[in-house]
This record gives structure tokens, sequence and C-alpha cells, in this order.
């Protein structure tokens, strides 16, 4: 670093060389030579106190404009280390938010999955129980007496379906010979010794036993 002083300042501590020597030029007596030759001493004793004066002075300067510079470079520094920081910081946040999203979406997708697998469990369980019930109607209807069969056209009830209600394994058909109507599951019988083998809904139909024929007739408007 150069430091720079006003003329002013550096004529202060500039040595009176030159008048030194004009006068030591001009002394003519003894006396006159002894006088500037003590004034040179004393002259020179002057300047180099006010040299030592100017080095204080520069070195002063010097020490000033390094403390000057160490504190710029800590603040720098201070800062840096501030701002570094910060940025620890918010990417720790950012971080730590990430990850809670990403468990919450876990934990939705576990949850979601569960009660998928709740609801195709409990449709199975629902499936299965249709499928015993059938099966157990099928089989009281197979463990049922043989009726024996009508004689004749004549003397077998006129029978005829009209509609097929309930769902699942829970089905009921309307029977009727014309004057009467029974809604009958199946296993169960009808007069003359008719049997109920299965109610069926796809295609609708009434299966029997112990009748002039395996099946009902549909009847449409019968018995309504």
């Amino acid at each position: 670093m150069v430091i720079a002083y006003e003329p002013a300042v550096l004529r202060v501590f500039e040595c009176p060389r030159e008048a030194i020597a004009r006068m030591i030029a001009s002394a003519v007596a003894e006396g006159q030579f002894s006088e500037a030759l003590e004034l040179e001493r004393e002259v020179l004793v002057l300047c180099r106190d006010r040299q030592a004066i100017l080095k204080e002075l520069v070195q002063s300067e010097l020490d000033l404009a390094e403390a000057l510079q160490k504190s710029a470079t800590a603040r720098a520094r201070e800062a840096l280390a501030l701002e570094t920081a910060r940025r620890e910081a918010a990417a720790r946040i950012e971080a730590a938010r990430s990850a809670i999203l990403e468990s919450a979406r876990e934990e939705m997708s576990r949850a979601a999955d569960a009660r998928v697998e709740a609801a195709k469990a409990e449709a199975a369980r629902e499936a299965e129980a249709r499928i015993a019930e059938v099966r157990a109607e099928a089989a009281r209807a197979e463990a049922a007496p043989a009726a024996a069969p009508a004689q004749s056209g004549d003397e077998a009830p006129e029978y005829g379906w009209f509609a097929v209600m309930g769902s699942g394994g829970d089905l009921r058909a309307a029977v009727t010979d014309g004057d009467m109507v029974w809604r009958v599951r199946a296993g169960e019988s009808l007069p003359g010794g008719v049997t109920v083998v299965a109610v069926e809904a796809r295609p609708p139909g009434v299966r029997v036993r112990g009748w002039t024929s395996d099946r009902l007739p549909y009847r449409p408007g019968v018995g309504r």
C-alpha cells in the first residue's frame, strides 16, 4: 500500500540542508564558522528526530491500513459463513419437508391398498356365502323325497311362473295354477307332490321335479 502525503506535510519533516550549506559557505570569521557548524549539528539532530517521527507516522498509517484490511476480510468471511449456514439450514428444512411429504404419500398409499384388499376380501366372503347357500338349497332339493308324477295332463296342476324375485342365492319364484299363488324357493314344494329344484334369474325360470315337465312354463299376467 502506498501512502500519499500533502506537500505541506512533507515540507515540515524536510531538513534545511541547503540553508545550512549557504551559512557555512558565507562564514568568514572563525566564530561564524563555529556557529554554523554548531547550528548544523543541531539541525541534523532535529532532522534525525523528524525522520524518526515521519517513520513512526508512516508505520502507523501502514498498521492502520492493515487493520482495516483485516477487518474487511473478517467481515467478508463472517458474511460468507452466515450465508453458507443459511443455505445449509434451508437445504435441511427442504429435505425434512420432502421426507415428511414422501412418508405421508406412502402412508396414504398403504391405507388405500388396505381398503382395496379389505373390499376384495369382503366380496370374496359374500360370494362364498352365496355359493354355499345355493349348494345347500340344491342339496336339500336333491334330498327331498321324489313325488309320484301325475298320471295324466288332466290330473296335474297347471302350474306356471310369472315372476322371479330376490338376488344372489336368495331367489324366489311366483308360481300360480290359475287360482292360487305361491312364492317358493329352491327345495320347497308345491301342492300335488311337485318340488322346486331351482329358481333361476338368468335366464329366468323355475326347474321342478314330480311334474309333467322339469320346467314350469312362463305365464305372464296370471295370478297378479
